[in-house]
This record gives C-alpha cells, sequence and structure tokens, in this order.
C-alpha cells in the first residue's frame, strides 16, 4: 500500500467517530416564534422573546433563539404571546343530557360519556383563545359525577383529554331540588325525586357523606375518594348561605374543597381565607352588582344571589387562590382589572392559576420547557381593549387564524 493509499484510510477511521456522533437531524415541525412580548407566566414578561417548539411541546424559551437548521420561523414582530387560557367551568358539547334524574346521588357519572369533542362550541372556544376546558356534568343532581379536562381541539380525540378524572361534583345549592316539586297543579311525574327543598338538600348530601365514610358501600366509592382526598372535591354554590354550608361539611368530613361559581365568596372572604380553599369563579358580569338574578328555567332554583364586580380583586386582597371563568377570558380579565385587580393576577386567573387548581400545570397555564406549546398570538399587550387576537395555537398547531 503506497503512503497516498494509507494517508486515505487512516483519513476514514479518523472521520468514521465524527460521523457516529452526528447531531440527529432537525424534524420539519419544529418551529421557532419571536414576539416583541412572551408573557410566561413565570416571571415577568420577556421583552423581546422567542420560544422553540418541537413535536408539540415547547423545548426552550428565551429573550433569543436560535432557530434550529431546517426549523420554521414565525415572526411576530411588536406583538405579543401568551399561553392558552383555560376555562374551569364549562359546560359546552355535552349532548343528550347532562345529568341522570332517576337518582340524586350519581358519583359514578363521566362527563365524557356525553360529551361530543366534535361540537361547534369548542371551535368558538379555540377562537376565544381558549385551549383547555374543563367540563363538568349538570348541577340537576346533589352528587352531579365526575368532571374532566379536555383541550378544545386536535385531531386524534383521545390525546385532547388531558385528565379524564379531574374531579367530583356535588351541587350545594337550590338546582337539585328545582324540577323535583311543582308549585301549582298536578305532579309532573309518577314518582318524586329527593331533595324538594334547599334543606332537604342538605340533608341528604350529609347522610350520603356519612353512608360512605362509615359504610363504604362500592357504588359510593368514587365519594370515598373525594373524601379520603385521593380525588379533587369539586362544590358547585353561588349564595352566602351555601357556601357557609359547604365550609360546615367541609369541617365535619375533613374535605378540602375546590369551589365552582361562587357568586357570594366575597362575602365570606375572611372565612374563606383561612381555609385550603380554591375557587373558580362564575363570569363576572353574570349578575348586576347587589342585584339577584334567577338562573335557568325560568327562574326557579338558579341560586344565583348577590354578585359584585370587585369581588375578583376582594379575594385577591385576601389572599384566596381563585381563577376566573367564562366564555371570554380575555375580557373577563380586562373587566377585572377595570374592578381593581392587578393585572399580573388578572392574567394568572386565565392561564396558570386555573391549571395549578385543576392540577394540570405540568402541562398547560405557562410558556416553559416541557409544557405542551398552547399559545395565543396577540395584536397587543393582553389587557389592552384594543387588542385582538392573531391566531390560536394547540399542541404545537395553529388551529385558529384571524382574518385580515
Amino acid at each position: 500500500m503506497n503512503s497516498t493509499n494509507a494517508k486515505s484510510s487512516l483519513l476514514v477511521v479518523l472521520l468514521i467517530p465524527a460521523l457516529l456522533v452526528r447531531a440527529p437531524v432537525v424534524r420539519a415541525d419544529d418551529l421557532v416564534i419571536r414576539a416583541g412580548a412572551v408573557y410566561t407566566m413565570t416571571g415577568e414578561p420577556l421583552r423581546p422573546g422567542a420560544v422553540l417548539i418541537s413535536n408539540g411541546k415547547i423545548v426552550r424559551v428565551a429573550r433569543s433563539v436560535s432557530a434550529p437548521e431546517g426549523a420554521q420561523v414565525i415572526d411576530l414582530g411588536s406583538a405579543a404571546l401568551m399561553p392558552g387560557m383555560i376555562n374551569g367551568l364549562a359546560r359546552m358539547g355535552v349532548v343528550g343530557g347532562s345529568a341522570e334524574f332517576t337518582s340524586e346521588i350519581t358519583p359514578d357519572f363521566p362527563v365524557l360519556s356525553s360529551v361530543d369533542l366534535n361540537h361547534r362550541s369548542f371551535k368558538t372556544a379555540v377562537r376565544d383563545g381558549i385551549t383547555s376546558v374543563c367540563l363538568h356534568p349538570g348541577s340537576d343532581n346533589i352528587v352531579a359525577g365526575l368532571s374532566a379536562v379536555v383541550k378544545t381541539a386536535g385531531d386524534d380525540l383521545k390525546q385532547r383529554i388531558v385528565k379524564k378524572d379531574s374531579g367530583l361534583l356535588i351541587i350545594v345549592g337550590s338546582e337539585p331540588a328545582a324540577r323535583n316539586r311543582r308549585d301549582v297543579g298536578p305532579t309532573g311525574t309518577i314518582y318524586s325525586r329527593l331533595p324538594t327543598t334547599r334543606m332537604g338538600l342538605v340533608w341528604v348530601l350529609r347522610e350520603t357523606m356519612l353512608k360512605a365514610k362509615e359504610d363504604r358501600p362500592p357504588e359510593l366509592a368514587r365519594l370515598n375518594d373525594a373524601l379520603d382526598k385521593k380525588l379533587p372535591l369539586y362544590v358547585e354554590s353561588k349564595n352566602f348561605y351555601d357556601l357557609t354550608t359547604v365550609l360546615t361539611l367541609s369541617e365535619e368530613f375533613s374535605f378540602e374543597p375546590i369551589l365552582f361559581s361562587a357568586d357570594e365568596s366575597f362575602k365570606v372572604a375572611e372565612q374563606l381565607a383561612g381555609k385550603k380553599v380554591s375557587i373558580i369563579l362564575g363570569p363576572l358580569s353574570s349578575a348586576s352588582p347587589g342585584v339577584g338574578v334567577a338562573g335557568g328555567r325560568g327562574g326557579r332554583g338558579g341560586g344565583v344571589g348577590e354578585s359584585s364586580w370587585s369581588k375578583a380583586d376582594v379575594l385577591h386582597k385576601a389572599g384566596i387562590k381563585f381563577a376566573l371563568s367564562g366564555e371570554g377570558m380575555l375580557p373577563q380579565a380586562r373587566f377585572a382589572v377595570r374592578c381593581g385587580l392587578p393585572a399580573d393576577a388578572a392574567l394568572s386567573a386565565v392561564t396558570r392559576t386555573p391549571a395549578e387548581i385543576l392540577g394540570i400545570d405540568d402541562r398547560v397555564g405557562t410558556i416553559a420547557a416541557g409544557r405542551d406549546a398552547d399559545l395565543v398570538a396577540l395584536s397587543g399587550e393582553p389587557l389592552s381593549l384594543t387588542t385582538k387576537i392573531r391566531w390560536v395555537m394547540v399542541d404545537g398547531v395553529i388551529r385558529y387564524e384571524a382574518k385580515e
């Protein structure tokens, strides 16, 4: 072998290890988004900021991110980027009824069995920047059933489920009794279902909890899980007296409720502050200040009492963890700021805080490495009244884009 061939062979041998450790080929779905401001919800906004996404997950967040070879780049210019919003109090897409009326106690009723994930209401939610929702059974039963958290968009319906049984919902209010009696005329059914009064509701709920704790029957296994703190216990209540009833029951049975709606929670802020209670408020503008508004069924048993537009600020000042809810999350946050809530708390109340309350903050609610790429691109600052949504991304795919 001459010296030239020997050198060539040696060069090949030396190159083999380098070829073996060569960096993997970047996938075509890698994406870099650059924006004038990135609201990560883990600290102060990055101005400017950039996000690297791969395979539907956030890989890196920084003021500047170099685009890997082959990656797509979206430059938003001076526009803003924020996490997809989370509506923790939703009943969208439910078909065929959301409650089983033959029993007032249905702990095994899964709301997902009645949800059409292709329902147009999910498309509306995406258009509003909502990328995750917590769906709940109806409010007609005392122990209503199992809630679930889902994404509002996605090609694979199974993969859209974020948390199948996110919590067990019970209702402490007038709704479960509203259809069990007639004020005038003959009865509408051949049977009477308990309860027929609010007093009866509290009695049935307390007796059911006692039975679950003492006898542990299999049909109440999910209620036992909730009372044993193995499953979050959701409680939907609105009025002051219903909320105080929840606090009394929580002390008696040693559970930590997550409250939903809680219209008059501002009246019991001091009591709630000393408890391990989280709240997902109903829409702030659902009732005028100081006016009782009957909800649903033509005013029968709606259970909505006084509402205070500043209740979010009252809860914030009391140190109570709360989130906002509603079909339009950004308008809710803007409204809360107008009524005294600090801007950072308002943004958190539609992103990070609901994710923490629902136990899904390892996936959504912030812009951070390892989180799902659920993002909302905005024309300006999120809480500005003139800001509009440009596009909405769910799991790394843009599912809505506004027309110019």
